[in-house]
């Protein structure tokens, strides 16, 4: 599914839209697991990798920051109780933390370090493929490429 949505006033804002998003798709196709792409985003390959995937969530981490960052453009999710729970989550953390300046990717991480989810949840790092950015990620032939239209738009917002 591609749903465009309204300019909610800031980029911040406009990036917490992205947990409705993916909470509103688990509740349409309720025997499907989730594969959010961010919009800036290439698919140069079939993604064969989400087929076989057992863990609750698959994310890529940042290796060139210091400390692990998740990376939620390329983000998938399987369409369970547990994990809608956890989407809800993140859409109330996101929402505590709208004056913060903190992307929704950041939240979800923190969100994911909390008591509540850090041993309540599995996660499949994917590899750099699956989340490159051009220009950035080196060595990589990509499958999903992001071309990180956030850089030139937020200063818009």
């Amino acid at each position: 599914d591609i749903l465009s949505v309204e300019d909610l006033g800031s980029w911040q804002k406009n990036t917490y839209e992205k947990a409705k998003f993916i909470l509103r798709m688990m509740n349409k196709h309720p025997n499907r697991n989730v594969l959010f792409i961010d919009s800036d985003a290439i698919v140069w390959q079939r993604p064969d990798i989400f087929k076989n995937i057992e863990e609750d969530i698959a994310v890529h981490y940042f290796p060139w920051r210091g400390k692990e960052y998740l990376a939620s453009g390329t983000l998938y999710i399987k369409n369970t109780e547990k994990m809608k729970s956890l989407v809800q989550d993140w859409i109330f953390f996101n929402e505590e933390r709208i004056n913060t300046g903190d992307f929704e990717q950041k939240n979800l991480q923190e969100l994911l370090l909390t008591d509540k989810w850090k041993n309540n949840v599995s996660i499949k790092k994917l590899p750099p493929e699956y989340c490159s950015i051009v220009n950035l990620t080196k060595n990589v032939y990509p499958i999903i490429e992001h071309f990180q239209a956030s850089r030139i738009m937020r200063k818009h917002f």
